[in-house]
């Protein structure tokens, strides 16, 4: 009983931890003049995936790698079919021309990665490298597309009921300290033409996609919130959810292990489930919160965004900190990382089939997550 106690404690310790995270480090950001969206895409993104780099360097350091790759596989699954469906399900999600191009091809790209990188039964700190270089380089496309200039269309400013309102929306949600993902600039564009995922009878659904464009790429930076006082007191949230971070992670570990042990179940189980439904928890409240607003957009940005830097970031940098390489057993390659790819690419096809994700689709998402987690309890226990 005490081992359920200790994860309970230890999923709660992280939520605080990582809400207190995101939001120093995006005060902080907002503080020194940096771009909300670039906050949005980075800061806000990494912070929320930080419970799973704590659980996955812990795990790994007290050699347990069914930790380590079962976190990570089923927290992707966890944030592309459960919280996706239902963010969808709450209020279809549209998705913009930057998406399309970079953030989707990525997601499926090193998920399928992972899994050929895994071929041969462990990851080894060149892979790890190898991911990092990958996350590296998918920042700096962020921030270069990010600085990049695009021209407004007339039928863009009809279609968003004028962007210059709009930006200011935009940039004021990406730079809260609520989690919110900055693509909230996206939202507002689209969300002026009727709410999310709709568009006036004056602009077609491209029109809509390019003022919502428009109005992520040109939100200003954001003025200076306070002096020295604020700078310290978001500094000081920032060290205090690392703190509570580290602290949770050590605690779920524990008790997910010890839990694993009286049970007679393998620990790669434990963190495709428990775990990973529990470090989801930040992309959770943060996507359900975003949708209910209205701002659906941040929802897919903070789910694509987290996806990504959970493997390329968070398994690479666990991957080089791991004194031994991480080994990957049979079942989570051959089936987990499999179900990984697959769903990153079927998100894929779902935006490009009508450039969004509809409440029937949502719902869809949601059964197979259901599907998927019976098959877990009933087949793997």
């Amino acid at each position: 009983m005490m081992s359920y106690a200790i994860v309970a404690a230890g999923l709660a310790v992280l939520v605080v931890g990582g809400e207190l995270l995101v939001r120093g480090a995006t005060g902080v950001s907002a503080l020194l003049r940096i771009s909300p969206m670039v906050i949005g895409l980075t800061v806000v993104a990494i912070g929320s995936s930080l419970p799973e780099l704590a659980v996955g360097i812990e795990a790994a350091l007290r050699g347990y790698p069914g930790l380590v790759t079962g976190n990570i596989v089923g927290t992707n699954i966890v944030n592309l079919l459960l919280i996706l469906g239902i963010s969808a399900a709450l209020s279809p999600i549209l998705t913009q021309r930057q998406m399309m191009r970079l953030d989707l091809p990525v997601v499926a790209v090193v998920a399928v990665l992972l899994f050929l990188l895994s071929l041969g039964g462990s990851l080894s700190w060149p892979m790890g490298v190898l991911l990092l270089g990958i996350g590296v380089a998918y920042t700096v496309a962020i921030v270069r597309n990010a600085r990049r200039p695009h021209a407004v269309e007339p039928s863009s400013q009809s279609s968003g009921g004028g962007t210059s309102g709009t930006r200011g929306t935009g940039g004021t949600a990406g730079a809260s300290g609520n989690g919110d993902n900055a693509e909230a600039g996206h939202t507002a564009g689209a969300g002026d033409a009727g709410g999310p995922g709709e568009t006036d009878d004056t602009g077609g659904p491209d029109d809509a996609h390019e003022a919502a464009d428009t109005a992520d790429t040109d939100v200003p930076e954001q003025p200076a919130r306070g002096g020295p006082g604020r700078l310290a007191l978001d500094a000081l949230f920032l060290l205090a959810g690392i703190a509570l971070v580290i602290l949770g992670a050590d605690w779920l570990v524990s008790g997910a292990v010890d839990i694993a042990t009286a049970l007679g179940v393998s620990d790669v189980l434990i963190g495709l489930t428990v775990v990973a439904i529990g470090t989801s928890a930040p992309e959770l409240v943060t996507s359900i919160v975003a949708t209910i607003r209205g701002q659906a957009s941040i929802a897919i940005g903070n789910l694509i965004g987290s996806s990504i830097y959970n493997i390329v970031f968070i398994l690479g940098l666990t991957v080089v900190v791991a004194p031994v390489p991480v080994a990957v057993s049979a079942e989570v390659l051959y089936i987990d990382m499999i179900v990984m790819a697959v769903v990153s690419l079927l998100v894929v096809v779902l935006f490009r089939t009508g450039r969004r994700v509809t409440r029937l689709e949502g719902l869809l998402l949601v059964s197979l997550y259901l599907a998927y987690l019976a098959y877990l309890i009933i087949a793997r226990t």
